[in-house]
């Protein structure tokens, strides 16, 4: 992909996509980033009645689109010289998708169900998104559902329940 091919496709001049963009990387996010909105996902997620159906909703949202988690695969090299990159992946792609699992961790803790009232779900919300990059940028593996629930049921609900 160039800024080029992506002016042509556009049907607009080299100029125009500068302007909106100042690079690649940037157009690639804004391509890829699904909009979530933590707050608004928030209220209008049911509230199961448990953590794990809680995160089973979530999963059906539909939150880890793979060809997202695939572009930033194609900017990893990008990442490691350009700082100012990786902070717009983290507030753009990354921490909305964690500050929902806080939510519905913060909803569990609220019912009761965590084993300890300390824990800190700041770094246990981290977790799965956390496990996602791994498995793209490491691993070269999709985020599948199988994926997601093993997540769920294997790895977060047995830290905290």
């Amino acid at each position: 992909m160039t800024m080029s091919a992506v002016a042509a496709r556009a049907g607009a001049g080299k100029a125009t996509v500068y302007r909106r963009w100042d690079s690649k990387a940037e157009l690639v996010i804004d391509a890829v980033a699904v909009a979530v909105d933590a707050e608004e996902i928030l209220r209008n997620l049911p509230d199961g009645g448990s953590l794990v159906d809680d995160l089973h909703a979530l999963r059906k949202l539909g939150l880890n689109d793979q060809r997202m988690w695939q572009a930033l695969v194609g900017l990893s090299a990008e990442l490691q010289k350009n700082p100012e990159l990786g902070a717009a992946i983290h507030e753009r792609l990354v921490d909305p998708r964690v500050r929902v699992i806080h939510g519905l961790l913060e909803r569990a803790r609220i019912r009761g169900e965590l084993r300890r009232n300390d824990m800190d779900i700041e770094l246990l919300a981290q977790i799965p998104a956390a496990m996602v990059a791994y498995r793209i940028l490491v691993l070269g593996k999709p985020i599948d559902t199988d994926f997601l629930v093993s997540t769920c049921e294997e790895v977060l609900l047995p830290l905290v329940t």
